[in-house]
């Protein structure tokens, strides 16, 4: 099995780019990270929660994955097996879109609305119950670029979001 891996954060506060906890997820780590509403949503059964500001809640958590190999095991699948089914090309964009809200902690009724103002952003208001894999590489492109902008982040850094788009498909984003 795989050692103890930690992500550089603080777990037991809201990870303030709302992609961490998925990213370290696909990279097979285990995760502790706060009892939040969106966290519990997400990650219940697969990450270990701990209360937020408990820094003996967050130690105990942690020396449980340090010292439990099984467990620690345990907690690498199935949080490897969760991140998987919520970045998968296999689902559809609107699917995909509202899994990212959740990601950045966007309340679940204003999940939709995140989710239209994005798809509108970037011209996907007509392919959003279709498969991500079956969508071009602009249309790929304009879900990458849909998820970045989600949650109304001040600033957005693409590197070459329009390689390999047609000039037409370049004007339009």
């Amino acid at each position: 099995g795989q050692g103890l891996r930690l992500v550089p954060e603080d777990p037991a506060r809201d990870d303030p780019f709302g992609l961490r906890s998925g990213e370290a997820g696909l990279a097979g780590c285990a995760l502790v990270l706060s009892d939040l509403p969106s966290h519990r949503e997400l990650w219940h059964g697969a990450a270990v929660l701990v209360t937020a500001d408990d820094p003996a809640a967050l130690g105990d958590a942690i020396q449980l994955l340090a010292t439990d190999t099984r467990r620690r095991e345990e907690c690498q699948r199935l949080c490897h097996a969760r991140a998987v089914s919520g970045f998968s090309a296999d689902r559809m964009v609107d699917e995909y879109l509202d899994y990212c809200a959740a990601l950045h902690q966007i309340p679940r009724a204003q999940r939709k609305s995140a989710r239209d103002t994005a798809k509108d952003k970037c011209g996907l208001s007509e392919v959003g119950r279709r498969l991500i894999g079956n969508l071009s590489k602009g249309f790929q492109q304009r879900v990458g670029i849909a998820q970045a902008i989600i949650h109304l982040p001040a600033l957005v850094i693409l590197d070459e979001p329009t390689v390999g788009l047609y000039p037409i498909q370049i004007r339009e984003i």
